[in-house]
């Protein structure tokens, strides 16, 4: 697997192909810190405990302190085999897809963590929350997650990844 001042990549399901998609996200952090995140990120999220993955995508224009993008959920998977490397096999169906946004987004010294709005698990169609941290390499963003039921003893984590992609003039 190859290895995010205001934006999220995170985490975590299929990326719209707008640009401007998505509720506005909060990066917080200096300016350079910021700027360095500038551009249209693509990528996944999975989680081997849970059996869960999906698409995260964002786009930071330069100049801006704040983000659009989504995460999506798809349901649980089967035959997936782990890692980002092209000899992967994800078999995730997007029948029943749960589309969801990013709180905020704040980045330090190429460090970035944040928050994912609440959302409803779909198992025990109870509220969850979800955090997630991650660093910066290059024109590649990855991290980890930890997702919580609300008034439940449950946890789990996973991993997510973005690519940065040319922002067009």
């Amino acid at each position: 697997m190859q290895h995010w001042r205001r934006v999220f990549p995170v985490l975590l399901v299929t990326l719209t192909a707008c640009g401007s998609s998505g509720t506005p996200v909060p990066v917080l952090g200096g300016e350079q810190d910021i700027a360095a995140l500038a551009g249209q990120w693509e990528g996944e999220y999975y989680s081997k405990s849970v059996g869960r993955s999906g698409s995260i995508g964002f786009t930071l224009v330069a100049g801006q302190d704040t983000a659009r993008g989504q995460v999506v959920m798809g349901p649980k998977t089967s035959g997936v085999s782990q890692g980002a490397s092209s000899d992967s096999t994800r078999v995730v169906s997007q029948t029943g897809s749960q589309t969801f946004q990013i709180s905020f987004v704040r980045v330090t010294g190429g460090a970035v963590s944040g928050r994912m709005d609440s959302f409803q698990d779909p198992d025990c169609h109870c509220p969850a929350l979800t955090t997630f941290q991650g660093r910066l390499h290059g024109d590649t963003l990855s991290g980890t997650y930890k997702t919580r039921l609300v008034n439940q003893a449950r946890e789990w984590a996973g991993e997510w990844w973005v690519v940065r992609r040319s922002l067009e003039p």
